[in-house]
């Protein structure tokens, strides 16, 4: 195999892009760097599916722990059109940055349980003073989604495109991605590693940390 060759499979295989999209008539490539990125999420040690943080930090008498997430995010997304004048997107993400975590000091809080709240910390309200810091490291989220047809609207006017705000839009139907994976690390995977992903029209979630491992259901 030529060497110009190799590399060419070696830069496609570093952004999990396949070779005829990355040739595919019609495909416009975007790229964004060094996005600033915050998040507030907050979660719960007796949550089965999904305590996340808590399940290292939460204790019986306070369970709950929020995590402020202060990174950057770079992306490439890319934009076809086909013949037939529909729109596929597709787009690979990777955010990094610093986790601090804190007991939430609220038992009143309302936690993430569901893929949405994990991921965008839709119903957290993070304390009014956040208690003593209980951890402080880096913390890395990888993200690459599908959508063919463009049906659950995820492309925002820049031409950019991510989960989270896509979660968060009234105007997006998220659950028609055709693929996903996410995974959400904090410290490499030592103190939270949470994946979910969407294939074949069945949606999956695992807290590395969760008693209950790994649950999956159908999207229709």
């Amino acid at each position: 195999m030529r060497k110009g060759l190799v590399y060419l499979f070696a830069s496609l295989l570093v952004v999990g892009l396949p070779l005829s999209s990355a040739l595919a008539a019609g495909t416009t490539v975007y790229h964004f760097k060094e996005v600033p990125y915050t998040n507030n999420i907050c979660y719960d040690k007796s949550n089965p599916y999904n305590p996340g943080p808590a399940a290292e930090f939460g204790t019986d008498l306070n369970p709950g722990v929020c995590v402020d997430y202060i990174g950057t995010s770079q992306e490439t997304v890319r934009v076809k059109v086909n013949k037939d004048g529909t729109t596929d997107v597709g787009w690979n993400r990777q955010i990094h940055g610093t986790a601090v975590a804190y007991l939430s000091g609220d038992s009143a809080m309302t936690f993430a349980r569901t893929m949405a709240e994990g991921i965008t910390g839709l119903k957290a309200q993070k304390p009014a003073q956040a208690g003593t810091i209980l951890f402080e490291g880096n913390f890395q989220v990888e993200e690459v989604i599908q959508d063919d047809g463009n049906d659950a609207g995820c492309l925002k006017g820049d031409n950019s495109a991510d989960l989270e705000s896509c979660m968060l839009s009234l105007s997006s139907n998220w659950w028609n991605l055709d693929y996903i994976m996410y995974h959400w690390k904090i410290n490499g995977n030592s103190i939270y590693f949470w994946k979910t992903s969407v294939k074949n029209g069945e949606y999956c979630q695992e807290d590395t940390r969760a008693p209950e491992g790994r649950m999956c259901i159908p999207l229709e």
